[in-house]
């Protein structure tokens, strides 16, 4: 074998190691990710916590999914907030237009609600492809707490 060919050899195993590494790498952060569909936030904080200080996409890919739990926690406390006050107020009122009102209020949040879990989960899984083929993704609507 001359010397080019071992140098060529070397040179290819040295990228199987550094493509094993990413593909780790990838694939933790993508079950970061899938995780969160069987185990809440628990599984996903978990694999964060032990891999962050080994990859950096890791620990983007943890923070970004902190940042998405989090905003998306605050967004439907806001949307409970909204829907059920007027809900309550038209039921204490007691007049026929003030509960219709607070019911249709109460109505359109719920669908709002159910169409934020239906995009949650859209983008939960665009998440896991983007990051198992190695690019970062901020779920949209997810405010930046974790940078």
């Amino acid at each position: 074998m001359t010397e080019h060919n071992q140098n060529d050899v070397l040179h290819d195993q040295s990228s199987e190691v550094v493509d094993s590494d990413n593909q780790e790498s990838r694939l933790m952060a993508m079950l970061i990710y899938l995780l969160s569909l069987f185990s809440g936030f628990i599984g996903p904080l978990i694999i964060w916590i032990i891999k962050h200080k080994e990859s950096r996409f890791v620990n983007k890919a943890g923070k970004n999914y902190l940042n998405f739990v989090i905003s998306y926690t605050i967004w439907t406390i806001i949307i409970l907030v909204v829907m059920l006050v007027p809900f309550f107020i038209g039921l204490s009122m007691g007049t026929d237009t003030s509960m219709t009102v607070g019911f249709i209020i109460y109505i359109i949040g719920f669908i709002i609600m159910m169409v934020l879990a239906f995009v949650s989960f859209i983008f939960t899984i665009i998440a896991c492809v983007k990051y198992y083929n190695g690019n970062e993704y901020l779920i949209p609507l997810s405010i930046r707490f974790f940078k």
